[in-house]
């Protein structure tokens, strides 16, 4: 996937994303929290940023198992913030219902899903050969 492309594309799923919660975050019930909604938003972004680079640099690197390895590392890094954030939000807010978890894990989702797309373009880019 060309940068170009990437940044665009990024760029839609973000707006629309960022649509959604603003929308969501009009009803009551989810105004609370607003800061865990965004705070996750430029944290999937970012993380998603940086492992487009990562995965790039990988899938052209000799040790073909690099990239997997990336793939396997940032399922780990995401799956882990995920939980430790839900959990600790709920340790330090208590918050009265647990239905920020649903909107929480729909970024997740959103960014997961473009993530894998991209990476599955980036999986088949050959490394040169290097002699």
């Amino acid at each position: 996937m060309k940068e170009k492309l990437f940044y665009i594309t990024l760029a839609i799923i973000t707006l629309f994303t960022a649509v959604g919660l603003f929308v969501l975050l009009q009803f009551e019930l989810f105004k609370p929290f607003k800061g865990l909604f965004y705070g996750a938003l430029v944290f999937f972004i970012v993380l998603t940023v940086a492992l487009y680079y990562i995965s790039k640099r990988a899938a052209v690197h000799q040790n073909g198992m690099l990239f997997i390895y990336v793939m396997l590392f940032a399922i780990v890094i995401k799956f882990g913030f995920c939980l430790i954030t839900l959990f600790l939000y709920n340790r330090l807010y208590t918050p009265a219902t647990n239905l920020y978890v649903l909107p929480f894990l729909g970024i997740y989702v959103i960014y997961t899903i473009f993530e894998t797309y991209f990476m599955m373009k980036l999986g088949k880019i050959r490394p040169k050969d290097v002699h």
